[in-house]
């Protein structure tokens, strides 16, 4: 992404969610504003894609740099647009699946701490944590550099296909069980 003066930033989840809601109006009022103000000569273009009411689509529409699709039929066709996926949530609701998306489909992601937890990746090698203005511009100007991104985006999409792929999850229940029940 050196070459280019437009990144892409995206987030896929349900808007009618609160902590998804809360995370991307958050991040589009105290975030995306301040790193386009700092670029290094790039302009950082958020793209919203999930189930989102209407009135909450016109009011994140009225954000500079805000681009939202709503529901698409395609997730992955629509996420090939962005270069970088991003989950600001706040608060916590388990696993976000939207950032083993993002890692499956070869895209470094930039998490809050809070959508990190559960997740167990190698911070700095197969994800990264910002949870302020100068930590997603640290992160943004750390994937600047092509090499470490195309790192970044390989070891998380390898991450996801070890530790996220059912037949690692089914293993490690049937051995959790039979040890429970001394079989």
């Amino acid at each position: 992404i050196e070459n280019t003066n437009i990144i892409n930033l995206i987030f896929i989840g349900n808007l009618c969610s609160f902590q998804n809601f809360d995370g991307v109006k958050w991040f589009v009022k105290n975030i995306l504003p301040s790193i386009n103000k700092n670029n290094n000569g790039k302009k950082y273009i958020f793209h919203i894609l999930g189930k989102i009411n209407k009135s909450d689509k016109l009011y994140l529409q009225g954000f500079e740099n805000v681009v939202v699709s709503g529901s698409v039929t395609n997730m992955a066709d629509a996420a090939k647009i962005g270069h970088i996926g991003i989950c600001p949530v706040r608060f916590g609701a388990g696993v976000q699946n939207k950032i083993l998306e993002y890692m499956a489909l070869g895209l470094p992601t930039i998490t809050s701490r809070m959508g990190y937890e559960g997740i167990e990746a190698n911070i700095g090698e197969e994800i990264l944590i910002a949870d302020n203005s100068d930590e997603y511009l640290k992160s943004l100007e750390t994937l600047s550099e092509n090499s470490v991104y195309q790192m970044i985006a390989k070891n998380a999409r390898n991450f996801v296909a070890e530790k996220f792929n059912w037949s690692t999850r089914l293993s490690v229940l049937v051995k959790n069980i039979e040890r429970l029940t001394g079989k």
